[in-house]
């Protein structure tokens, strides 16, 4: 009876023993899953923001990554608070399965990055191969259900409903920043979008399309120009503004590059009386006011037969 007590208790230790090892294991992955999906995320939140997918191929699509970041925040929520353990295991091996196919066809393509992680480049081989590691690790630990009382239950349920409504709310500022239209080099405006991102150093050394949505007396593609774009309601704009005018008097036209004031809308009339004690100075123009563009002001654009040769802001 002792013999058989102590061989009993002896597999009951191993058995605990081994129940820790794969808590410690499942723990650790946990982890491990938490921040990956979470970098993905916020890699793919700073892309949008500043270079919002507009390709018309699949992997370009905006809807793919909408999908992508709402897929990524089920997923953190579900692993955080570590509900429905082996359900979730199903779905997380599932989930980077395709992951894994989806890196796999990047790779045999040759694309340089595989685009989980928004503008950060990462091979698809290393991809491929992390999401082939996260799925063996999950079929390798076994599975087991997380016993809670209620209570811990339904804080459990408010922290993934509070990530969830996070998520849901993210998407769908992903769905309103993929609208915003592009710049073509020749000009012309791509998508559907109101608003229009402009990045001068994307022009740097380039013909500057924005040029050709500017309604202004003077042909800015030929030429030396000194652009000087502003708000009007926008108070280091108009300080900026005086500064370059009573500069502009002082050094005279002979031999400097034309001086232009560009207001980018909204418009105000204000402006145009507030600058014609200087209306031998400068040229005055308007950017125009069918779209909505986004830039940041006061900006100095220096123009060279239609080349942005340099920025300042």
């Amino acid at each position: 009876m002792s013999h058989n007590t102590t061989i009993a208790e002896a597999n009951a230790l191993a058995d605990e023993a081994g129940s820790t090892i794969n808590r410690t294991k499942t723990q650790i992955l946990r982890f491990f899953l938490v921040s990956v999906l979470s970098l993905a995320v916020v890699a793919k939140l700073h892309q949008f923001v500043v270079h919002p997918p507009v390709g018309s191929s699949l992997w370009e699509s905006r809807w793919l990554s909408v999908a992508a970041v709402l897929l990524e925040f089920v997923l953190i929520a579900l692993w955080v608070t570590r509900l429905y353990s082996v359900k979730t295991r199903v779905f997380t091996i599932f989930c980077f399965s395709i992951f894994a196919v989806v890196s796999l066809v990047k790779w045999i393509s040759g694309a340089k990055s595989c685009g989980c992680f928004g503008e950060i480049l990462v091979p698809p081989f290393i991809t491929f191969w992390l999401d082939v590691s996260v799925v063996v690790w999950l079929i390798l630990i076994e599975p087991h259900e997380r016993h809670s009382d209620e209570r811990r239950r339904k804080r459990a349920l408010s922290v993934a409903a509070i990530i969830l409504s996070g998520g849901l709310g993210t998407v769908i500022g992903l769905v309103a920043l993929s609208s915003i239209a592009r710049l073509a080099a020749n000009g012309d405006i791509s998508g559907s979008g109101r608003v229009i991102l402009f990045d001068p150093a994307e022009w740097k050394g380039k013909n500057l399309p924005i040029l050709e949505h500017i309604e202004v007396p003077v042909d800015l593609q030929n030429g030396s120009h000194l652009i000087l774009m502003i708000h009007h309601d926008c108070p280091v704009c108009q300080k900026v503004l005086r500064e370059f005018l009573e500069k502009r008097q002082e050094t005279g036209k002979k031999g400097t590059p034309h001086h232009d004031v560009i207001e980018v809308p909204p418009y105000s009339e204000k402006l145009k009386v507030q600058l014609n004690s200087y209306k031998d100075n400068y040229t005055f123009g308007r950017l125009s006011n069918s779209r909505t563009w986004f830039i940041e002001t006061p900006i100095f654009l220096e123009i060279e037969n239609g080349i942005l040769i340099d920025y300042h802001q």
